[in-house]
């Protein structure tokens, strides 16, 4: 619920017109108005007095949801809780492929250094070795940032 639907509410509670808000806010009628269409919002000062002529805490009226505080406010409530899943979703899957990309490049490498071992050449038995010397590397790269992508679509989707 929007800031001027809860001052169109309370005012409607109090069985009063918009022209007696504005009157008793010193204010004229066609901000009453453009507040309850959602066109404007009033100042600090006026929010003080709405929420003092309404006897609710300004904290009240600048809240999302008096049923429930912890709830934020969205615009489009369907479209952040599909960012969530698809950031969710996207970190999953590129760790996992992460690991497989590791796990297989480690049996390269065991394979690499198996035949030069048995063909009694030098050998290197570092990971990254083999990492740079195979296209694993931009395939790292992608995968890591498909990580950070998700998380940052997840992180973007709960706020």
């Amino acid at each position: 619920m929007q800031l001027g639907e809860r001052i169109r509410r309370l005012r409607e509670r109090k069985h009063w017109t918009q022209a007696e808000l504005a009157a008793k806010l010193d204010t004229p009628q066609e901000e009453v108005e453009s507040w309850e269409s959602g066109r404007a919002v009033p100042d600090l000062q006026q929010l003080r007095l709405i929420a003092e002529l309404f006897s609710v805490p300004v904290k009240q009226l600048l809240r999302a949801d008096p049923a429930n505080p912890h709830r934020q406010e969205y615009p489009d409530e369907r479209r952040r809780r599909h960012m969530c899943g698809v950031g969710c979703v996207l970190s999953i899957v590129c760790a996992a492929l992460f690991f497989v990309e590791l796990f297989c490049l480690e049996i390269v490498r065991t394979y690499e250094v198996q035949a030069a071992i048995a063909a009694g050449e030098p050998y290197r038995s570092e990971l990254w070795y083999y990492a740079f010397r195979l296209p694993m590397l931009p395939v790292f790269l992608v995968t890591l940032g498909g990580v950070a992508l998700g998380l940052w679509l997840r992180r973007r989707g709960k706020k």
